[in-house]
């Protein structure tokens, strides 16, 4: 059962949930609007007094769910690595409460993911105090975000492309021997195995997306969050929002996507699993063009889903992405 307090703090949370959504309501293709996700409300109505289970093991506590599969992969089981983020929780506008907090500060390491991508957790963090903390990103040379609010700042969504990925891989390595150096020969073939695997996935990516026709290479989203993977394998990236900002969309920015994928005959538009698709549904059907999935992104899914780890996800998104701008545009 709750505390009075936790009732308070979960009313307060989804109240300013609501007051953001009953906004929207009546605004036809819900132009200039924000998405809550369906996971993104599961994640607002759950109990904020959850405890931690501990296993006997150091806790790694990562910020979110790609990070936490990377970790497991070079841990090989020695660390009891967690999520602060459940599956499917919207990463860059989360409300943490208290059960953030008490997680953290039960951490024997945090691994945190820094340009920009979570605000809400540099305030909490100096609420925790001092604790051994590393940066996944650390080193990475970032691409920029091209329009927005955060123009001109660092797109944080670098895991996106494997080959950034390994220097994620090195940073958790890294971060493992100065933590626990006496496993430090273990923490090092976990990730030199992992790192291959990167490797192979990224071969496997660019022999299957290298088949769209280059006509089609365009990769309509959500949010502008598939720069890096567009990068490395030869795409053009369209999305309704920039990275990092608001979900909604301009519909001067709605009506030159539409223009593009016509001009283009894009036969597939998809979506991040942590936004509602509704608009991209639409946007599709106006444009001549179909839904070609929910892609995952900034979170993983559950364990019984499409993308329980990093390297499923990104042999789903690949799958999803070549399957749809393959096929031949519907019929107009």
């Amino acid at each position: 059962m709750m505390g009075l307090q936790a009732r308070q703090e979960l009313l307060g949370r989804l109240a300013r949930a609501l007051g953001w959504g009953l906004a929207c309501l009546g605004t036809g293709l819900q132009v200039g609007c924000g998405f809550l996700s369906p996971q993104g409300l599961s994640d607002l109505l759950a109990d904020p007094d959850v405890e931690l289970k501990r296993d006997g093991r150091p806790l790694v506590i990562t910020s979110f769910t790609v990070p936490k599969a990377m970790a497991e992969a070079v841990s090989c089981s020695r660390l009891q690595v967690e999520s602060l983020l459940a599956p499917g929780t919207e990463i860059h506008a989360h409300q943490p409460g208290k059960r953030e907090l008490k997680w953290l500060q039960q951490a024997d390491l945090i691994l945190v993911h820094g340009l920009g991508l979570h605000p809400w957790l540099p305030p909490l963090l100096d609420q925790v105090g001092p604790r051994p903390t590393a940066d996944v990103a650390a080193g990475l040379r970032p691409r920029l975000i091209p329009a927005g609010v955060r123009a001109g700042q660092p797109d944080p969504h670098a895991w996106m492309s494997p080959r950034r990925a390994q220097t994620y891989v090195a940073n958790i390595r890294d971060a493992f021997i100065a933590f626990d150096p006496q496993h430090a020969d273990t923490y090092r073939s976990c990730a030199s195995r992992y790192s291959a695997q990167l490797r192979q996935i990224d071969q496997q990516l660019q022999r299957e997306l290298s088949r769209i026709p280059p006509r089609r290479r365009v990769l309509v989203s959500c949010e502008g969050s598939l720069g890096y993977l567009s990068d490395d394998y030869g795409l053009e990236e369209l999305y309704l929002w920039p990275s990092q900002g608001e979900p909604k969309v301009d519909p001067a920015r709605l009506r030159q996507i539409t223009a593009r994928v016509r001009e283009r005959q894009i036969p597939a538009l998809f979506c991040e699993s942590t936004y509602r698709d509704n608009q991209q549904r639409q946007l599709a059907q106006q444009a001549g063009a179909s839904f070609g999935g929910t892609l995952y992104v900034d979170s993983l899914s559950s364990l019984d889903g499409l993308a329980p780890n990093y390297i499923e996800m990104l042999k789903h998104n690949a799958y999803l992405i070549e399957k749809g701008l393959s096929q031949a545009p519907p019929p107009s």
